[in-house]
């Protein structure tokens, strides 16, 4: 994979040369803020993130389910989506929310994130706290995308979901978490930092989980996530791991993989060869002793 990817990099360089094109190292640039949807602290805390991309086969599916088993009292829940649409007048505040029992319900965003790309790209977001309260098949219906894309195999360039579940257990250790969205662009070829510091409650914490959400990752390009200078995982983490050009990746940080919130948290992602938009973090810290 390595040496694929060195193989890439060269030949974008050869053929830059041969265009006349100047590569500049640009260094790290900061990226724009995500903004904050939730920040608690409490015992027992703790979060968990999941859904899927609904491109299929060069076609986007009308529904998406995923099982959700509930290990605790819910104490918040975040519905996020994203999609391409040709027009800003397109309709892309609503969905449907699919709860136990195949119950319809019918959701206009409390927040939306718009730009513009070869079509308008958005993020929504909606606390769909009062329908989670149960384990049980939960999932979106009418994700608004539209087929954008003419010079590949894939018509989409991004349509999918994840939920976001703060759940709380007694008698367990004093945690942290922070939920986050927005939607950033990330061009090839340039790194982006992103202080996450100004989201965390104020002390000194570990990070002990962060998930990482967002669309048009494509396996074989390289790009990597660092938290505080250091891999999350490796090279090729945006790699569509929850279907075509959709990412909800967690992970789980070791006491000897511990970041800390004392000198500043920064994530840092290298998309490398590809264009990636990242839509949402989730993070899950704990006191240090």
């Amino acid at each position: 994979m390595r040496a694929f990817i060195i193989f890439q990099i060269c030949a974008l360089l050869f053929w830059g040369e041969a265009l006349g094109i100047q590569w500049i190292d640009v260094g790290n640039t900061e990226g724009s803020d995500f903004d904050l949807l939730y920040s608690e602290t409490g015992k027992g805390l703790s979060f968990q993130v999941l859904g899927e991309s609904l491109i299929v086969n060069g076609d986007k599916k009308e529904k998406s389910t995923k099982k959700v088993a509930l290990v605790g009292e819910v104490q918040q829940a975040w519905l996020i989506w994203s999609g391409e649409l040709s027009t800003e007048e397109s309709t892309k505040e609503k969905i449907i929310f699919l709860t136990p029992n195949e119950k319809e319900r019918a959701l206009i965003a409390d927040k939306i994130w718009v730009k513009k790309s070869s079509g308008i790209l958005y993020v929504a977001a909606a606390d769909v706290t009062k329908y989670i309260q149960n384990s049980g098949i939960y999932g979106i219906k009418g994700l608004p995308s539209e087929p954008l894309l003419f010079h590949s195999n894939e018509k989409f360039s991004i349509a999918g979901w994840v939920l976001c579940i703060v759940e709380q257990q007694e008698k367990h250790d004093e945690k942290s978490i922070q939920i986050l969205a927005s939607l950033q662009i990330l061009r090839p070829g340039e790194i982006y930092d992103f202080d996450l510091k100004k989201t965390m409650p104020n002390g000194n914490w570990h990070v002990r989980k962060i998930a990482l959400i967002g669309g048009h990752g494509r396996a074989g390009n390289g790009s990597a996530s660092l938290l505080n200078g250091k891999a999350l995982q490796g090279i090729d983490e945006w790699n569509g791991s929850s279907g075509i050009f959709w990412d909800i990746d967690t992970f789980h940080l070791g006491s000897r993989d511990i970041q800390t919130s004392k000198d500043g948290l920064v994530l840092t992602i290298d998309p490398l060869l590809q264009w990636l938009y990242p839509v949402a973090v989730a993070i899950e810290s704990e006191v240090l002793p």
